[in-house]
């Protein structure tokens, strides 16, 4: 590792290797029929639902009935034809994952589908072929429909799990490289090589680490660093890709290739935890483990234990009795429909999930830890106006007039100041101002010249304090220090003479007391970490505030916190959380933030009410207890059902029957979800006044 990805506190990802890694690949098969093309894969979805509902309608009407001669062979052929092509459809990806799961010494519960699939066709081609006795085709096309629908959201989800990502790094795949020649030439990023010398114009993404050669200008690092303000860049100065140059043209030396830039580490570390199974994932492989092969083995000792004593007919029967109680819809629908349900509330409520196991982690955390900047806090503002010459006229006229100059002058530029000098006067009357001429000087201000409401000609300055005042006596304190480090000062100059100076601080997200006094009520430890060094003099709530954090040092101290035994919930939106948020037990990224930040995020708030989180996490427990109740359901259901079936006291039809009234219970009991915790104006934050924000 070099000293200059240390000293940017962005050292490469050294992620240690789990087991839960390794088996990333097993433990979500790749399924090609539903990743790589999925309008054809609901299409076949489609088709199959509609020919599993006319196999169904047959097969009551050959059961129920009892059809003799060519009619009762007539249908169970068409029902046979049906399933056919419902196999042909959709089963090619349960075969070659039960076969992978195979090979590698383990039984999932792919291969309960397969064996309980296997005993539906058995039972039915003798039935079939004996002329008596009903038929299951059509459970074959159910539990693929079953299946499929379950593999194709999740194909789905890891599908579009990193298209944020992607979108990002698209907006820096291109740069404009410096030939030695003085040519300008747009190139891929991936081909410039350490050394090259790159372009950045106003406006502009940066597209590789490197050292500017040439240019001053303002530089936002906010997504990257945390840093609040903008700072101004020269000769030397390092810079890193996906900050944005904003008023100025550099040139910059690359000192890392385009492929090897610390955006490109953060990005690594996103898509490697994406990779990893997912912990319902996993409890469902410890499930199937245990569940699939003792199924296996007890309807094999009913198959032969009832053929020795009743015949084949019999033991067939009686077997596939136990693979039909025992099917894995139960354990299959016990977790997805309470989880498409709470699923569709957190949405309702603006978080927005894109993974199935956000609910279980918001329902263990016992530690929040939010980021400042973007998070906690919205854009610039002005804290304070001082007036320091009137020129002569009426205080309150030339405050006012001055006042829209500046909203005026300041609505011309995109830059964070300006956006926050523009709102400095609502309420004036707009000004007008007539033939404005407005300059931009990169890293330092604007100037604008302008003939007023009397036909005079002014020329007014806004900028930083060492342009406008460089000996610093005007934004000094009476004590002769300056402003703090969390604000920012800017001067105004009128036709040569200062007239004014504005303080500017961050924001603070209204209502956010509460919110810590809400997690706190739920037992859980609030902290802050942010990049922003000025954030050492905060005192928020008592809260623990840890400033001046790189990205690496947020997601070391989000790995420490867990390997203590505390679960952290992450709560950010700049691309330097990423990595933070890619190791924390759950993390929520503002839909406002980067787009790495929202890739990383597996739950993304699309509003800024923080007032959600501890709503959500009463929520994600409530589902969770439901989640295990239902598992707990299913697993007596299955118990009693079997026993029953290895008894002889339960015909396949009855199995069947009550798999499907056991699902439907279940699904009920999910359902639930969608009332339970409304959430009203009535138990939603009131809002805080500025003056205890700000305290």
């Amino acid at each position: 590792m070099t000293a200059h990805t240390r000293n940017m506190g962005l050292a490469p990802p050294r992620l240690p290797r789990t087991e839960s890694d390794a088996n990333a690949s097993a433990a979500t098969p790749s399924l090609p029929l539903l990743g790589d093309a999925p309008s054809s894969v609901w299409w076949r979805l489609g088709a199959s639902v509609f020919l599993a509902g006319q196999s169904m309608l047959l097969a009551l009407a050959v059961n129920l009935s009892e059809p003799v001669g060519t009619a009762r062979l007539t249908l169970q052929s068409l029902i046979l034809v049906a399933t056919f092509v419902v196999v042909v459809l959709l089963g090619f990806p349960l075969a070659a994952a039960a076969l992978r799961e195979v090979r590698s010494g383990r039984l999932t519960i792919e291969a309960l589908f397969l064996l309980t699939m296997a005993g539906a066709l058995l039972a039915s081609l003798q039935s079939m072929l004996l002329g008596t006795g009903p038929v299951y085709f059509e459970v074959i096309s159910i539990l693929l429909i079953v299946y499929t629908a379950n593999r194709l959201l999740a194909a789905r989800t890891r599908r579009g799990a990193l298209d944020a990502a992607r979108a990002w790094t698209r907006r820096l795949s291109k740069a404009n490289r410096i030939e030695a020649s003085g040519n300008r030439t747009v190139v891929l990023t991936s081909v410039i090589a350490v050394g090259d010398l790159v372009e950045v114009n106003p406006g502009r993404l940066v597209p590789v680490d490197g050292v500017i050669e040439r240019g001053v200008g303002f530089v936002r690092e906010s997504p990257l660093t945390g840093e609040p303000f903008s700072r101004v860049v020269r000769v030397g100065d390092r810079l890193l890709a996906g900050s944005v140059a904003e008023d100025a043209r550099f040139e910059l030396r690359a000192s890392r290739s385009g492929t090897d830039r610390e955006i490109d580490h953060l990005l690594a570390i996103v898509e490697l935890a994406s990779q990893r199974p997912t912990s319902m994932q996993r409890r469902a492989d410890r499930w199937a483990r245990l569940f699939v092969p003792v199924v296996a083995l007890i309807a094999v000792a009913t198959l032969l234990g009832w053929t020795f004593a009743a015949g084949w007919n019999v033991g067939l029967f009686q077997a596939m009795a136990v693979l039909l109680i025992a099917c894995p819809c139960a354990f299959g629908l016990a977790t997805p429909i309470a989880v498409a349900a709470a699923l569709g509330r957190l949405a309702e409520e603006g978080l927005i999930a894109r993974q199935a196991d956000v609910l279980e982690g918001l329902a263990r955390v016992d530690r929040v830890v939010f980021d400042k900047t973007g998070t906690l806090t919205d854009e610039v503002s002005v804290v304070n106006v001082t007036f320091f010459d009137h020129n002569g006229r009426d205080r309150a006229v030339f405050e006012a007039e001055l006042l829209g100059w500046l909203a005026e002058i300041e609505s011309c530029s995109d830059h964070p100041v300006a956006r926050a000098l523009a709102d400095i006067a609502p309420s004036a009357e707009s000004s007008s101002l007539a033939a404005l001429e407005l300059d931009v000087v990169p890293g330092a201000g604007l100037v604008a010249r302008f003939r007023d409401a009397a036909a005079n000609r002014r020329e007014l300055r806004v900028g930083r304090g060492d342009w406008l005042d460089p000996e610093g006596s005007v934004l000094a304190e009476p004590d002769g220090s300056h402003s703090p480090s969390s604000e920012m000062g800017v001067l105004v100059e009128l036709d040569g003479r200062l007239v004014a100076s504005i303080r500017l601080r961050e924001r603070w997200r209204g209502g956010f007391g509460e919110v810590i006094r809400d997690l706190r009520q739920l037992g859980l430890e609030v902290e802050i970490m942010t990049g922003d060094r000025s954030a050492r003099a905060v005192t928020l709530h008592d809260c623990e505030i840890h400033a001046g954090m790189t990205p690496t040092e947020k997601r070391e101290a989000v790995i420490q916190r867990q390997e203590s035994g505390q679960r952290c919930l992450f709560v950010g939106d700049g691309i330097n959380d990423s990595a933070a948020m890619a190791e924390a037990e759950i993390a929520v990224a503002l839909g406002s933030g980067s787009e790495l930040a929202i890739e990383a995020a597996p739950l993304t708030l699309h509003h800024g009410d923080l007032s959600v989180l501890g709503w959500a996490i009463r929520f994600a427990r409530r589902t969770t207890g439901l989640v295990e109740s239902n598992m707990r359901w299913a697993l007596g259901y299955n118990l009693v059902g079997v026993s029953l079936a290895v008894s002889g006291y339960l015909h396949p039809v009855a199995a069947a029957t009550l798999m499907v009234g056991s699902s439907l219970f279940i699904g009920a009991r999910s359902m639930r979800l969608q009332t339970v915790l409304p959430r009203t104006p009535a138990n939603r934050p009131r809002p805080i006044p500025i003056e205890e924000r700000l305290s």
